[in-house]
């Protein structure tokens, strides 16, 4: 049979055995739901990739309506996402870009 002194190191074997079970398994988990919010998170910038035109037609819509029709509230509009275009651009070249945040207007009798 084991002595004393074997059966407290193969106890301890065992409990350092089912510590690192367990801490492995808690790590599992914590990795899989890392994993899936990473896949989520690419599978939005993926989407959001593939919509890129559309955003652009629509805003390139936008803003040659806005200068048709001298639709300042749609000039604005624009302009409070940060997208800023030239108005006396050639009907071809119009085409609105991403400028630096508009500063707020907030606080003056707001």
């Amino acid at each position: 049979m084991l002595n004393k002194t074997q059966f407290t190191l193969l106890t301890a074997l065992a409990v350092l055995s089912l510590c690192l079970m367990l801490a492995n398994m808690i790590l599992y988990g914590g990795n899989r739901t890392v994993q899936t919010e990473v896949r989520a998170r690419a599978q939005y910038i993926q989407q959001s990739l593939q919509l890129q035109a559309v955003y652009n037609a629509l805003l390139r819509n936008l803003a040659q309506l806005s200068m048709k029709n001298n639709d300042t509230e749609i000039r604005d509009l624009l302009a409070s996402h940060g997208i800023t275009f030239n108005a006396n651009a050639k009907p071809g070249q119009a085409s609105p870009g991403r400028a630096k945040a508009p500063q707020s207007k907030k606080g003056a009798g707001q």
